[in-house]
């Protein structure tokens, strides 16, 4: 601030007088002290400003168009004199000494004159300071005089053309100077046709500029804006009042004294991953995450968004691709400064982002690169930079893809089923088989299968059911890694007998091993079973084989009866032949294979039961002759229950069957009213002898199914 507390005459005309006063009872010294005291009395007011109206060697020759003297600008000189403390003196532009004065204007030079060497070096030391200038120029008259003015600020003087009488003002250009203007009039004014670098158009058509870097500086081509009069003064009075205002103020610019960061924050680190990945239909995946050094972190996708350092969620998604992150954001770097003078404060981000933090020493920076702090007051605008590191933010995601759901589940190749006892646990039962390779380009059907799409439905009376799903915990499923095949391991159960068919699903079942509301279903052609014949103390019992152990139509004695007591016996009827084996200590003394639907009548010489064990695929038709004069060992092919009179068996009258059903040989005959003794009814697995006394028949079974639903259709 070049604001000074000037001596006026008055004050060293005070100082005289109380220096030559009469002073009873002392000296000079004492007369010297009370002169000072009295001088401060009267001195200036603190405030004090004075404007010099400097005036260059050759004036235009008309006085009365000069500032400092002429009565055209009497107006403007009562602006200037009406501000508080503001004196106005004049003196010669080329002896102007810096810090003679608070502000300057210099006077035009004559039309076409120039300004002096001494002249220009006196401006441009004044355009350097901070001392409010305003220097008045003309039109295009004044050409070699506005050149160099252009020239004293960097900017280029049109000297072909004159600007518009009337030019718009940007209230915002520079306030001081602008507030409350929209347009000065002015009377064919100069113009630059360029401004210059760091110079402010105060006016739209160039012809009023504010200089250099302090905006100190204010060059005017044209001086009828501030005459006298209702063309000009008087209709840019605001604009007159506020140059006025210029002139009596200081340009002290502010200052950024410091700009800093601090902070130096670690490098955080980010893991994120989904499991399932993959899946159609509706499909529920956990996602988790772990970060570490983060301040904040971001997770977000589909149905999850997190703050949380670490964390485990699942959602549920619907088809598509979905997409999962992680964002770990380091710590921020603070941000500090002082300044002095300023207004107003800005701080632009490394991406240009201006935040207003006036009234701040201080912000939370979370953005790397170089920021900047900028300070403006109504004499001009400073700026500092601080350069903030911050290391990158780390982020990393995880892609689910849920295929659209297919209508089409996993299909069993039936070909490949097989169905056998399990080797490892006694009345346990293996499934195994293969997986119809799905076509790629088949979006209806299903590409993905595993251990949770397939389940066995079960019932315990193959012919009337119900099927009903069966309890997951009482089998295991296994598919191998590229889901091509599986196994399902069933355990042992305490039923009599119990049948079930291999279906696939679509969704994955639920805990308890059924399938989802509404789910399709793709069911086994081959159902398979199990069924136990008990062979009583002391009796005898026919036993038919009625599943397919082998996967061949029949099975050898010691597996269909692996083992036995001691002096047991086996018989089975060929052609009407009997042939006996013995059960000894190293298994049977004689072989034989039985065929499905044959039965073999087995004794069991002991006091203790014991029971024969049936596992295999069940038959979907058969074929069976009775022969006429000739004794054959049968049982239903397939594992059914019911009275004789249910099945597709035509008896004629003297046909015999003997049955065993109590542990005896029991022999009913057809006669004409029926079959003697009661209608014969074999249970699962149980056979009778069949001695047909007329013309061969035959004996036709079989089982429709679909792989639709589990029911089945049986031919008995």
């Amino acid at each position: 601030m070049n604001t000074k507390i000037k001596t006026t005459p008055r004050i060293a005309g005070t100082l005289r007088r109380a220096l030559l006063a009469p002073l009873d009872g002392g000296g000079f010294m004492l007369r010297l002290l009370l002169a000072v005291f009295t001088a401060s009395l009267a001195a200036s007011p603190l405030n004090a400003w004075t404007i010099k109206i400097l005036t260059p060697a050759n004036p235009y020759p008309d006085s009365d168009v000069l500032i400092s003297t002429g009565s055209e600008y009497s107006t403007f000189r009562d602006y200037l004199t009406a501000k508080t403390g503001v004196t106005l003196s004049s003196g010669s532009l080329a002896s102007h000494t810096i810090g003679s004065a608070d502000a300057v204007i210099v006077d035009m030079v004559n039309l076409g004159g120039t300004y002096t060497a001494a002249e220009r070096n006196v401006l441009a030391t004044l355009r350097d300071s901070n001392v409010p200038i305003l220097v008045i120029g003309e039109g295009e008259e004044w050409h070699p005089s506005n050149a160099q003015l252009a020239t004293l600020i960097g900017a280029t003087y049109n000297a072909s053309t004159n600007g518009a009488d009337t030019q718009a003002v940007n209230p915002a250009a520079w306030p001081i100077l602008t507030q409350g203007v929209t347009s000065v009039r002015f009377a064919s004014p100069g113009r630059f046709s360029a401004i210059g670098t760091g110079n402010i158009a105060i006016t739209s058509d160039n012809a009023i500029v504010l200089a250099k870097n302090n905006k100190n500086f204010l060059v005017s081509l044209d001086s009828n804006w501030l005459q006298n009069g209702t063309s000009f003064i008087d209709s840019n009075t605001q604009f007159a009042q506020n140059v006025a205002t210029f002139l009596s103020n200081p340009t002290t610019l502010p200052t950024i004294d410091s700009f800093t960061a601090t902070g130096t924050p670690a490098t955080p680190t980010a893991v994120i991953d989904a499991d399932p990945k993959t899946g159609n239909g509706t499909l529920v995946t956990t996602v988790t995450w772990s970060t570490t050094d983060a301040a904040t972190v971001e997770v977000s996708g589909l149905h999850l968004s997190s703050a949380a350092a670490s964390g485990s969620e699942a959602v549920t998604l619907p088809a598509g691709l979905h997409t999962f992150r992680v964002t770990a954001h380091p710590g921020p770097v603070t941000l500090g400064w002082t300044t002095t003078n300023a207004g107003t404060l800005t701080l632009i981000t490394p991406t240009g982002t201006e935040i207003d933090v006036t009234g701040q020493d201080s912000h939370t920076a979370t953005a790397a690169g170089s920021w900047t702090l900028r300070a403006t007051n109504a004499n001009g605008t400073v700026t500092a930079t601080a350069t903030v590191t911050i290391p990158a933010a780390a982020s990393m995601e995880v892609e689910v893809t849920v295929g659209s759901l297919p209508t089409i589940p996993p299909v069993i190749d039936d070909d490949t089923v097989v169905v056998f006892p399990d080797p490892e646990v006694p009345g346990g039962i293996v499934i195994g088989g293969e997986i119809v390779p799905p076509d790629p380009a088949d979006p209806d059907q299903s590409q993905v299968f595993d251990i949770e799409q397939i389940i066995l439905v079960t019932t315990t009376d193959l012919e009337n059911g119900p099927w009903e799903p069966a309890a997951r915990s009482t089998y295991t499923v296994d598919v191998t890694p590229e889901g091509q095949s599986f196994t399902v391991t069933v355990d042992p159960t305490a039923d009599a007998a119990r049948f079930w068919r291999v279906a696939t699903t679509l969704q994955p079942v639920d805990a308890s091993g059924a399938p989802q509301p509404g789910d399709t279903l793709h069911y086994s052609r081959v159902p398979f079973g199990q069924y136990k014949v008990t062979v009583p103390a002391g009796k005898k019992k026919l036993i038919a084989y009625q599943l397919d152990t082998t996967g061949t139509g029949s099975i050898a004695l010691n597996q269909f009866v692996p083992t036995a007591p001691v002096n047991t016996n086996a018989t089975r009827w060929t052609a009407g032949v009997q042939t006996t084996a013995s059960y000894i200590r190293n298994g049977w003394s004689r072989a034989f294979d039985i065929a499905l639907g044959e039965a073999v009548l087995v004794d069991n010489p002991t006091a203790s039961p014991f029971t024969v064990t049936v596992t295999g695929t069940v038959p979907l038709s058969a074929s069976t002759t009775l022969v006429n004069g000739t004794i054959i060992a049968v049982g239903s092919t397939l594992p059914i229950a019911g009275p004789l009179t249910g099945f597709s068996v035509t008896p004629v009258t003297n046909d015999n069957l003997t049955e065993t059903t109590t542990g005896t040989l029991v022999t009913h005959s057809y006669i004409r009213s029926g079959w003697s003794g009661g209608v014969p009814t074999p249970g699962i697995g149980e056979g009778f002898l069949y001695d047909r006394r007329n013309v061969a028949a035959g004996w036709e079974q079989e089982i429709t199914l679909t792989t639709d639903v589990p029911d089945l259709t049986i031919r008995k």
